[in-house]
């Protein structure tokens, strides 16, 4: 509550310093009448629909994220010791979601927000083509960005993993299924990073009636998740709850898929082919991440993990291969780096991206 206040309070503080904007007080976030009305007549009906499904969604969403929670509390399929060892791996396993993408997430769905039209089905000004293109691209450095990010994670964890819990909690938690449930939790970090970023543009470009017909697939959504994680833990243990995730998060990349593929045939019907499709990563890298999984499970099998000196030349092997994966994606990925500068609404928004090819 203290950390809430606090928030609030300096946003209010920073918010009154500027000139343009109607807050002076923290008061003034707090709804109130306008002109002798009611504060919710004061409200335009379609940001008050908009604002109702997004509310929705976000309970919706929620149940998504702790639905394996309410299935390990009222299915009993997991026994105590289990759910210990669960909870520890999804928590060390989420760290990169969020440290690095949630955070992606929120800037740029902000940024899409303020470029995409929600509400238009067709594009009639030159400002707004252009607008969309330059969505469309940083979709697609987006994309490039977390997959090359994701696809490090998932090829450097299989051989990694087993150490990694060793050295965090001893042979408690690195003991199986430990390590396998991170391994395969650092393959689910994938799908993750590719949905947020699609879902970040999709939720950007949905209008209130297509946002409230979506609410109606997390619904179904929830309801497959729960059935596959109800499955996948009477056949593999706990590992069937990242199981459902990795099917939980495929059918709504699916969807995200399908959406943005529809959006930007409808906008752009000169381009040809999936904007994603068009954001690819180069075969060297691809190589690169093969060879470090096949070396370094090797260095595995050789040195982990008995002893301090065959952990120092395990985790030299892992270093070596990384900087060598991160050369080639350096030289072979990333050809220019831009500056984007957007003006809009008499804000500057600046971001730095790279250009894949």
């Amino acid at each position: 509550f203290v950390l809430l206040a606090v928030y609030y309070g300096t946003f209010a503080w920073e918010m009154s310093q500027k000139a343009d904007i109607p807050l002076k007080t923290p008061s003034d976030l707090v709804p109130k009448s306008l002109g002798g009305q009611p504060w919710y007549q004061s409200i335009p009906a379609n940001l008050g629909e908009l604002t109702w499904s997004f509310g929705k969604q976000s309970v919706l969403k929620q149940l998504l994220t702790e639905g394996e929670g309410f299935v390990m509390t009222f299915l009993n399929v997991l026994s105590f010791s289990e759910q210990g060892v669960y909870n520890i791996i999804t928590n060390l396993g989420s760290l990169a979601a969020r440290l690095i993408f949630q955070s992606i997430e929120e800037t740029f769905y902000t940024f899409f927000a303020g470029l995409l039209e929600r509400e238009q089905k067709q594009i009639s000004t030159n400002e707004g083509h252009q607008a969309l293109k330059l969505a469309i691209k940083t979709l697609q450095t987006l994309f490039s960005f977390v997959l090359v990010i994701g696809l490090t994670i998932a090829s450097f964890a299989q051989a990694y993993s087993y150490l990694a819990l060793d050295i965090y909690g001893g042979s408690v938690v690195a003991t199986e299924p430990g390590p396998t449930l991170l391994r395969t939790y650092a393959v689910y970090i994938v799908f993750l990073a590719v949905n947020g970023i699609t879902e970040c543009f999709m939720f950007a470009a949905m209008s209130a009636d297509e946002v409230s017909n979506h609410n109606w697939l997390l619904m179904a959504f929830s309801g497959l998740f729960l059935v596959a994680a109800w499955i996948g833990t009477s056949l593999f243990g706990s590992l069937g709850f990242i199981l459902a995730n990795i099917v939980n998060m495929s059918v709504r990349i699916i969807r995200s898929y399908l959406f943005i593929g529809n959006y930007c045939t409808s906008h752009q019907p000169q381009e040809r082919g999936h904007p994603l499709l068009r954001s690819t990563l180069s075969l060297q890298f691809f190589i690169m991440l093969l060879l470090s999984l096949v070396i370094s499970k090797i260095s595995e099998a050789q040195f982990c993990c008995d002893g301090i000196a065959n952990r120092a030349y395990h985790i030299v092997v892992g270093a070596i291969l990384l900087c060598a994966t991160m050369l080639v994606l350096y030289t072979k990925v990333c050809t220019c780096c831009k500056r984007i500068y957007l003006q809009r609404h008499f804000n500057i928004v600046i971001i730095t991206c790279c250009c894949c090819c």
